[in-house]
């Protein structure tokens, strides 16, 4: 029955446990995919924050910047007095600082080629050369620059289909143009520095005279011309690399497009002298390789692809037609150990222990039964014997039928016997049962083990003689001076059971015996008495349960000498309970003998 509903509740907390891990296998599958989803939008903020860098930086660069050398709106002398701007040439940035992660910065108009700032032409290049701008940085600049042309050609010199469609992107993103109202001078302030291009004090630094103008115009026409405080006289009638760019009116902001494998920001210009695009040309591999590697932390498998603004996608960059394929993100390993887990694995530890103890505590419940059924059975097997001698013999004597004289004290001394083989089994069985209760109270006193000998030998003797046996007793010297803290009468208790049972199982094969009551030397904290029997000794099969109670039935009772299998269990209980033990001796090998250690007194 206990197997039946032990399997019942295993299979349904089996069942239930399944159910729990499967939800939490569902919550960790969960977890790990919000934590990718994490990763894939903290990179894609890194990759749109580093893009909203280079994106800005691109819109605020100015469209003069875009000539290799242009003419400022205005400028001023070291005294405040304006010099006309067209007779100065300021040379572009990118000329002398390119953008990063950019192949080519470009301009270009509907009826004409794309131009560079960063490839000069004419005299313009031996000025860039003049003023320090290396050869090798202009020849790869051309170099890409007729890659660009050929690469936006589709059909020789009849269509620039690739220069259309920028335009088409440019115009397309016109919206957030910014409309240019003109400038004016800036306000003078007093002491600023404004103009101050050189080392010279502002009161040092004089206007460019007409005849300052012409050596310059000289040494141009001569190919020696030096920069000087960042600008230089242009030659007279000599016009900007690709036709004077006028007055901007109105400035667009950068949007992005696919040519081909390529990408570009193209933007649309407008000025006094018409329309025009400029544009750049992207370094698509380092570009990619750059926004990727900031990124390999989160995402070790990122990949950056093409992607069209006009679909949808979560993991598209917001600055530019690019999408993340994120790949296999790794989730960051856990304890496999969630708390649900772990509850889990402790209710089947406490439903096993549970199990445990049941069982444990209903075997010892069978176990408590059995013995107790082995126990009344002894017992009313030992009861019945001498129950019956009493009321036959008291029958017979009542009715007078035993004669005077020897007859009738045998009988008399029956029914003493008797009488004292049921006082004995009762004291056991109460002893037994105040030891179990913990209501036990001792009464310990210090003697030495000579003078306990002497206290409980008469009765040892006395039920040696009523086995027709000797009591024989051994005193080691040593051993009989030391003093022990017992209490004397659970000692003489203890020991009238051991004579006891040598009485009973220790007679040898002639019919008489004797028993040893030995006193032994000291071993370590306590003293040492041996009652030993020269009997048919302890059967190996009954050695484990020689301590226990009530381990004889009525049939092991009736075909042996009289108990009921308490006296063992009850002596080593008493022994254990005045701080010693009782144990078997197994180096006798004749008959029986049994080891009661008791407690040495403290001095």
């Amino acid at each position: 029955m206990f197997g039946a509903v032990l399997l019942v509740a295993l299979a349904s907390f089996g069942w239930l446990s399944r159910a729990v891990l499967r939800l939490d296998d569902a919550q960790r599958l969960q977890l790990a995919e919000a934590e990718r989803e994490e990763k894939v939008r903290l990179a894609l903020w890194r990759m749109d924050s580093s893009l909203a860098l280079m994106m800005a930086d691109e819109d605020a660069r100015s469209p003069l910047a875009y000539r290799a050398f242009h003419s400022p709106v205005r400028a001023w002398s070291a005294d405040y007095a304006e010099i006309p701007a067209e007779r100065l040439l300021l040379p572009s940035p990118l000329l002398e600082f390119p953008s990063t992660n950019t192949r080519l910065h470009f301009e270009f108009s509907p009826d004409r080629l794309p131009e560079s700032p960063q490839v000069p032409s004419g005299r313009f290049r031996d000025l860039a050369l003049l003023q320090g701008i290396p050869p090798g940085v202009v020849a790869p600049a051309a170099a890409r620059l007729e890659t660009l042309i050929r690469l936006l050609k589709t059909n020789g010199s009849a269509g620039i289909s690739g220069l259309v469609e920028l335009a088409r992107i440019a115009d397309a993103g016109t919206n957030n143009m910014t409309v240019v109202e003109g400038s004016t001078p800036p306000a003078v302030l007093q002491g600023s520095g404004i103009g101050n291009y050189g080392n010279e004090s502002p009161g040092q630094q004089a206007l460019l005279n007409r005849s300052e103008a012409q050596a310059r115009q000289q040494a141009f026409n001569n190919g020696l011309v030096q920069q000087r405080n960042s600008y230089v006289v242009r030659q007279q009638g000599e016009a900007v690399s690709g036709g004077a760019l006028g007055k901007v009116t109105a400035v667009g902001r950068f949007t992005p497009a696919w040519i081909g494998t390529e990408l570009f920001l193209v933007r649309r210009v407008d000025s006094s002298n018409g329309r025009r695009f400029q544009g750049v040309w992207l370094d698509w591999p380092a570009l990619q390789q750059s926004l990727v590697k900031g990124v390999l932390d989160l995402v070790p498998g990122a990949r950056l692809e093409r992607s069209h603004p006009e679909f949808e996608d979560a993991r598209r960059l917001a600055a530019l037609p690019l999408r993340l394929d994120a790949g296999s993100v790794p989730a960051t390993p856990g304890s496999p150990w969630t708390a649900l887990r772990l509850a889990l694995a402790s209710a089947w530890i406490c439903l096993a222990l549970a199990a445990v103890a049941l069982a444990v505590l209903l075997h010892g419940i069978l176990a408590l039964s059995e013995r107790r059924a082995e126990f009344v059975s002894a017992v009313t097997h030992e009861l019945r014997t001498p129950l019956t001698t009493f009321r036959l013999y008291s029958e017979m004597l009542a009715d007078g039928m035993v004669p005077e004289g020897e007859q009738r004290q045998k009988y008399l001394s029956t029914l003493c016997a008797e009488a004292s083989r049921l006082g004995h089994l009762v004291e056991n069985v109460l002893a037994y049962a105040r030891l179990e209760r913990g209501r036990d109270q001792k009464r310990l006193e210090s003697l030495r083990l000579s003078a306990l000998v002497d206290r409980v030998l008469p009765r040892l003797v006395e039920r040696a003689s009523l086995a027709d046996m000797q009591l024989l007793v051994n005193v080691d010297s040593t051993g009989a001076a030391q003093s022990v803290e017992v209490d004397v009468g659970v000692v003489e208790q203890i020991l009238f059971n051991l004579v006891d049972n040598a009485a009973k199982y220790g007679t040898s094969e002639s019919g008489k015996g004797c028993i040893h009551l030995e006193v032994l030397p000291e071993q370590g904290k306590f003293g040492m008495l041996r009652i030993r029997d020269h009997g048919r000794g302890i059967s190996p099969d009954v050695v484990g349960r020689l301590f226990e109670p009530f381990h004889r039935s009525a049939e092991r009772a009736a075909g042996s000498a009289p108990g009921v299998g308490l006296g063992l269990a009850l002596c080593r209980k008493l022994s254990r309970s005045m701080g010693g033990d009782l144990r078997l001796d197994g180096s006798v090998r004749d008959g029986a003998a049994f080891l009661l250690s008791l407690s040495r007194a403290r001095t």
